[in-house]
């Protein structure tokens, strides 16, 4: 090749990085973020951040300054401490918006720094473009968009990229990618093991790749240990609450379901999307499609070094391969263990999660599966000599990437409609429980409660969100709280005479506010006919029992805080 042909080969690279970050950012946005403007505060969103919103920065710093102190609740300093900082600067820097804004950049930044590790290991340009795209399109995790888990939980994603980078400059510079890693278990840890195949990522071979492999092991095995200790000795409880054999079970199983469902989820949400297929997600495919197509198809033309697959597993049929093919192999096993050790440290959640919340069970996967996925499908692509039998293949690509899109917008459909249920419901109830007072209960009955796909709305956190709304006066003992009964809330809610009992039997909430509450002092709301409205008695067990009488206006005299004027709709 003359120097001029390979002046322009490179520039030509040049431009189809910098085309790929810029579409990869627009499919992402599109994807997740379009309806943004119309999106609110969902679940731990309403517990943590309107304190963010109102403090000052110094508070905001005094509150990180305890984090760090005490290493904070469940042993994650940096998750908490970047929730209120990324919630306070949005605030201050426009609102709800701006929050959104940054909770993109951040996965954004993600993006970037996965595809420059892809650059830095020479990755080919064919795939870089298919594991981007599989980076993008993951649903398995539905949170990107979920501001708590941007600020919190994609921080701990960023870590590790960084340390990557860091493990595979110089040596004299390796050290730092193990603190990066350390960064990783006080932020949330779901992504640490998967620092494992970093050695697989090096240009090493033979006795020193081995040897790396080994020393890397044993290293991130010693950083794990130590992080574990300190964070029991702070009482962390979801570490400290395992027990024999779940601690050990657990993660295999976890290791085994996990995979499969994150790379399933390509194909779960296509059909999910097929099954209600309408002219415009069509439109969305057809668009999103041929634009993925024209990308795979040109960067096609790059896949050079790649010559052959002839797989004869006798000896020396590694040194046989070209290193093209080596390196995607490489990358291939390194991918597979970035999956499977995505999921040792998700005990709480469930492996075969696929909606709402929980979902972020497989945020850590996003890494392997879009490494394997661009290591299957170009050997597949190297595989296929026949140009038609190719075409096929990216178009079949193309319109799974396209389904996967097209997915995205019924996930923004669900943020929006959970946060105006939300305003909606906080509009209807404020004006009938205006009497609330010290201790009051305001129980909601489930009937005519709308539950959301993809995001709670109005469930476990309603507990929290009152004292958000007002400033209850000092001496007031116990602040009034709003509980969701759940179905047949009836049958064992009355255990003392004259008391309500709350707890996860007849409830969504935290065990830290359930008890005993005095039926005179309870307020029940229904929304059996499509409007909240008040009940002065209920009937439990076949018995009428008096509730809490309306009374003088308390709520309206007094002071609001900003949490109200977002969830309570203007007249």
């Amino acid at each position: 090749m003359s120097e001029t042909s390979s002046h322009a080969h490179k520039m030509r690279s040049q431009i189809f990085w910098i085309l790929l970050i810029l579409l990869l950012a627009v499919l992402a946005w599109t994807s997740r973020y379009w309806s943004s403007a119309e999106f609110g505060l969902y679940e731990d969103d309403l517990t943590f951040i309107p304190g963010a919103i109102e403090a000052s920065f110094g508070e905001i710093l005094q509150m990180i300054s305890n984090n760090f102190s005490t290493l904070a609740e469940q042993g994650r300093p940096f998750m908490w401490s970047f929730v209120v900082f990324f919630a306070h600067l949005g605030w201050r820097m426009g609102g709800l918006q701006a929050m959104y804004l940054i909770a993109f950049s951040i996965w954004m930044l993600n993006l970037v720094l996965f595809l420059l590790l892809l650059k830095r290991i020479r990755a080919n340009i064919f795939f870089a473009a298919v594991a981007g795209l599989a980076y993008v399109l993951f649903t398995a995790d539905i949170n990107q968009a979920f501001l708590f888990n941007a600020f919190g939980l994609q921080t701990a994603i960023t870590f590790l990229l960084v340390g990557l980078h860091f493990f595979l400059m110089k040596s004299s510079w390796r050290w730092f990618a193990y603190l990066f890693l350390a960064l990783v278990m006080f932020t949330y840890e779901t992504p640490f093991w998967l620092f494992l195949a970093a050695p697989l990522l090096t240009q090493a071979t033979g006795k020193a790749l081995r040897r790396d492999l080994w020393i890397n092991t044993g290293i991130v095995f010693i950083v794990f240990v130590l992080i574990y200790i300190m964070r029991l000795s702070v009482g962390e409880s979801r570490v400290a609450s395992l027990g024999f054999p779940e601690i050990v079970v657990t993660p295999f199983k976890h290791m085994i379901i996990g995979p499969a469902v994150s790379l399933g989820a390509y194909s779960l949400r296509s059909l999910q999307v097929l099954r209600q297929f309408s002219f415009q997600s069509a439109l969305g495919v057809g668009l999103s499609a041929g634009v993925i197509f024209a990308v795979l198809f040109w960067s096609l033309r790059e896949l050079r070094g790649v010559e052959k697959l002839k797989f004869s597993f006798q000896k020396g049929w590694w040194a046989r391969l070209d290193p093209a093919t080596q390196q995607i192999l490489r990358l291939l096993l390194a991918g597979i263990i970035m999956l499977v050790f995505a999921y040792p440290l998700t005990f709480i959640l469930r492996p075969y999660a696929v909606t709402g919340r929980e979902t972020r069970v497989h945020m850590a996967a996003v890494l392997g599966a879009a490494i394997v996925i661009a290591s299957v499908l170009t050997l597949l692509v190297v595989a296929l000599r026949q140009k038609g039998m190719r075409v096929g293949l990216l178009v079949l690509i193309s319109v799974v990437f396209g389904l996967n899109f097209v997915y995205g917008f019924s996930i923004q459909a669900g943020y929006r409609r959970a946060w105006d249920l939300q305003r909606r419901f906080w509009t209807q109830l404020i004006p009938l429980v205006g009497d609330a007072r010290d201790g009051t209960a305001i129980l909601i009955q489930p009937e005519g409660l709308e539950d959301v796909h993809h995001i709670d709305a109005n469930t476990w956190n309603l507990p929290k969100l009152l004292p958000q709304l007002f400033v209850f006066p000092e001496k007031w003992e116990e602040a009034p709280r709003v509980f969701r009964l759940i179905d047949g809330w009836q049958e064992n809610i009355i255990r003392v005479p004259g008391y309500f009992t709350l707890d996860g039997s007849n409830t969504y909430a935290d065990m830290i506010v359930f008890g005993d509450f005095l039926q005179k002092n309870t307020i029940i709301i229904s929304g059996a006919t499509g409007m909240l409205e008040r009940q002065l008695e209920t009937k439990v067990m076949g018995e009428a029992i008096a509730l809490k009488p309306i009374g003088k206006e308390i709520l309206p005299t007094l002071e609001t805080r900003p949490l109200y004027d977002l969830l309570i709709e203007a007249e």
